[in-house]
C-alpha cells in the first residue's frame, strides 16, 4: 500500500500537477480507503462490485472528472506539456543548484489584457486553480467579460514559455480601483504547472509598476484561506507586505506603498514582455 501512494507522489511531482487534479482508480477496497486516509487531496471514486456495473461507472467516471464542455487550446495540448515538465525534471536534476537550472530555462512571460479570445481559459484557471490562489474567486466567461467591462476593473492573463514549450496560460490577476490613490487585488491566481519557478515575483512587480506609473500611492491584497491554497499563505510576507489585519478564519489584508516599494526581495528567472 505504501507503494501505491508513493508512486502517486512521484507521478504528481514528475508531471508538476497538484494532488488535487489526480483521480485514483482501484478496485481493492483497501488499497482506496488507504489513498483516502493518507493522501486526502486526491479524489477516490467508489469502485462498484458489480461487474454488470462497471459500464456505467466508466460513463460516470467521464462526466464527473473527464469531460470538458469547450476545450481550451490548452487541454488540446495536455499531453505534450507533461512531456515538456518531465524533461524540464530531467534538467533540473543535473543542474548544480535549483537558480542554475531556473537561469538556464529561458523564461519568457508574456501580460495581455483580457479579451473575448481569451476569457475563455481564464475562467477556466479561476474555476479550477486552488494551490496558488490568493482569493479563490471563481468567475464564468460571461461575467469574466461584464467585470473587465465595468468601470474600475482590469484584467490580465500571463502565457509561460521556456526552451522546452509553452505552458500556454498560466496565470490570471483582477485589480480593482477603490479610490484615486488605492488598487486592490481581486484575483492573483497561477497554475500548478509553472508553481515553484517565482514567475509570481515578476507578475506582481509588474502590477505594481503599472499602477504606481498611473499616480495609486497604495495596493492592497488578500489571503483568503482555503483547504488547498496553504502553499501561498506567507506570499505577501515574503514579497514585502505589510500586514494589515487577520481575522479568525485566518484571512489576511495586505498593504504595499508603491511609492516606497522594495523590489531586493523579488527573484527574476524570466523575460517579461507586456503585449
Amino acid at each position: 500500500m505504501g507503494f501505491e501512494i508513493q508512486n502517486i507522489r512521484d507521478l504528481s511531482e514528475e508531471l508538476n500537477i497538484g494532488l488535487d487534479s489526480m483521480v485514483f482508480i482501484d478496485d481493492n477496497p483497501i488499497e482506496r480507503e488507504s489513498v483516502k486516509r493518507e493522501l486526502p487531496e486526491v479524489t477516490v471514486p467508489d469502485f462498484p462490485q458489480d461487474t454488470s456495473e462497471l459500464a456505467d461507472f466508466a460513463i460516470e467516471l467521464y462526466n464527473n472528472y473527464f469531460y470538458i464542455l469547450s476545450p481550451t487550446d490548452e487541454d488540446t495540448v495536455k499531453t505534450e506539456i507533461y512531456r515538456q515538465n518531465m524533461k524540464r525534471r530531467d534538467a533540473q536534476k543535473s543542474s548544480a543548484s535549483y537558480e542554475d537550472f531556473l537561469r538556464t530555462l529561458e523564461t519568457k512571460i508574456e501580460i495581455h489584457r483580457i479579451r473575448a479570445e481569451n476569457v475563455q481559459r481564464a475562467a477556466q484557471l479561476t474555476q479550477k486553480t486552488n494551490q496558488f490562489n490568493l482569493t479563490t474567486k471563481r468567475y464564468s466567461e460571461q461575467e469574466l467579460l461584464a467585470l473587465i467591462d465595468e468601470e474600475g476593473f482590469d484584467g490580465f492573463v500571463v502565457n509561460v514559455s521556456d526552451r522546452f514549450g509553452d505552458s500556454g496560460m498560466v496565470s490570471v490577476v483582477i485589480t480593482k480601483h477603490k479610490t484615486d490613490s488605492e488598487v486592490e487585488l481581486d484575483t492573483f491566481l497561477l497554475s500548478c504547472r509553472v508553481m515553484g519557478r517565482f514567475i509570481e515575483d515578476q507578475i506582481i512587480g509588474f502590477i505594481e509598476d503599472f499602477y504606481k506609473k498611473s499616480g495609486y500611492k497604495k495596493l492592497i491584497t488578500y489571503y483568503k484561506p482555503t483547504e488547498k491554497n496553504n502553499p501561498v499563505k506567507d506570499l505577501f510576507e515574503r514579497l514585502g507586505y505589510t500586514l494589515l489585519e487577520v481575522d479568525s478564519a485566518g484571512s489576511k489584508k495586505y498593504v504595499l506603498d508603491l511609492k516606497e516599494s522594495n523590489t531586493r526581495c523579488r527573484k527574476e528567472f524570466g523575460e517579461l514582455r507586456v503585449l
